[in-house]
């Protein structure tokens, strides 16, 4: 796995790991990039993605409030719809 940069509005906040580069164009919707965007540092966001699978969690840190978990959940449904 390499680090590459998130881009855009997301440099600032996330770093992708892949183990090869991921397309310059299209890789977020702009809804999944808002999410992202807005997501708060507190709460150390860690997204894996396969063919198989896509992966939300917070990294050492359990949700606890319901407005949380729905941001994560609609986080989650923002990737599969993309």
């Amino acid at each position: 796995m390499r680090p590459y940069p998130a881009g855009g509005r997301l440099e600032p906040h996330f770093v992708l790991l892949a183990r090869e580069a991921p397309p310059v164009m299209g890789f977020l919707d702009g809804h999944s990039e808002e999410l992202l965007a807005a997501w708060p540092a507190s709460q150390p966001l860690v997204v894996r993605s396969s063919p198989a699978c896509l992966e939300l969690r917070v990294s050492g840190r359990r949700l606890e409030k319901v407005e949380d978990v729905e941001r994560l959940a609609e986080l989650g449904q923002s990737f599969l719809q993309n």
